[in-house]
């Protein structure tokens, strides 16, 4: 039992440490920041429009966020606003109702789909990107003189950078910022109380793993012992057994009465009481089979004691003979075994 517990505390140790590890070198990136791509939407055509222009990015249309071109459908037989980020700023713009078209883009305004690496994120804990200013939301433009226009690029700028210091350009709302960091110290993103527990975990399980062998051990001595001692109690009740047997004809029933009682009884009480490492060392089947025999042999010399006590020798020769040959079955089935 504590072997099994010992090694599924082991396992357990061993896999959250290995995904503590994982998530925060590769997830959380040498930074401390955990990027995605994400979609937005921009006007790839304004064709009738004289308002839109290509490239606008359309953040809401009145005053719900829009982050898929799936998202819009404008009726456009009522007014609507649309806020759009141009350059470096947002803008209000007012869309008339027509009667012309059934949605905006039936008047021949083309949107598209564009993605930028999001900050999804962020290690507060030990994130020098953090205590630097950047936040949730925030989109990383460049690292040192790489753009990033996808996340992998910036998991490329990254491994291109080694150990030195240089500047990770973000925007935010629209206006870009700037801040300097380091890759040199990628153990700082590491959750070390996670990485602690896991490694307690694990050595919990050691020691219960080396507990349970070591109790498993001692037990399976124990049941040697036992084995060879039960062995030689049975032995030796076939020995005495057989002795009675040859000379039963020369005692008188006092004396079968006697050598029973002196002779045998411990002898069947020590195989009775160590019978539970037969199970332990070769299992039920070969322990019901003995314990059979035996119990049957036990039955026979007991019944040939109560013969002689009543004075009827013949019976208890018979009961003898009974008895001793189901000692002997049992003695061949446990050496078998």
């Amino acid at each position: 039992m504590k072997s099994t517990i010992g090694q599924i505390l082991l396992w357990a140790g061993f896999l959250s440490g290995s995904l503590a590890t994982v998530f925060s070198t590769a997830v959380w990136s040498r930074l401390g920041i955990h990027l995605e791509n994400r979609n937005y939407a921009i006007v790839q055509s304004e064709a009738d429009s004289d308002q839109l222009q290509v490239d606008d990015r359309i953040l809401m249309i009145d005053g719900v966020p829009i982050a898929d071109i799936g998202e819009i459908n404008l009726d456009t037989s009522l007014p609507a606003t649309l806020t759009v980020r141009r350059d470096s700023g947002n803008i209000e713009i007012e869309v008339p109702a027509s009667a012309d078209a059934a949605t905006l883009g039936a008047t021949g305004i083309a949107f598209a789909n564009k993605s930028e690496p999001q900050v999804v994120g962020i290690n507060e804990q030990a994130s020098e990107a953090w205590e630097s200013g950047l936040r949730t939301g925030d989109v990383v433009v460049s690292v040192g003189d790489r753009p990033t226009p996808v996340a992998d690029a910036f998991a490329k700028a990254l491994g291109a950078l080694g150990d030195e210091s240089t500047t990770l350009v973000y925007s935010r709302d629209g206006k870009e910022n700037s801040i300097q960091i380091s890759t040199g110290n990628p153990w700082r993103t590491i959750n070390w109380f996670w990485y602690g527990l896991s490694a307690a975990v694990c050595i919990g399980g050691i020691v219960l793993i080396r507990s349970g062998k070591k109790a498993l051990a001692g037990q399976s001595e124990k049941t040697e012992a036992s084995l060879k001692q039960i062995k030689a109690h049975l032995g030796d009740l076939v020995n005495h057994t057989e002795t009675l047997q040859h000379n039963l004809k020369d005692l008188s029933p006092r004396e079968i009465l006697d050598y029973i009682d002196d002779t045998l009884h411990e002898d069947f009480r020590g195989f009775a009481d160590g019978r539970d490492s037969i199970t332990a060392e070769h299992g039920l089947e070969v322990f019901a089979e003995v314990m059979t025999n035996f119990a049957a042999g036990e039955r026979a010399l007991n019944r040939a004691w109560s013969a002689a006590a009543d004075g009827y020798v013949d019976e208890a020769a018979n009961c003898v003979d009974r008895g001793l040959a189901m000692l002997k079955s049992a003695q061949k089935s446990l050496n078998a075994a």
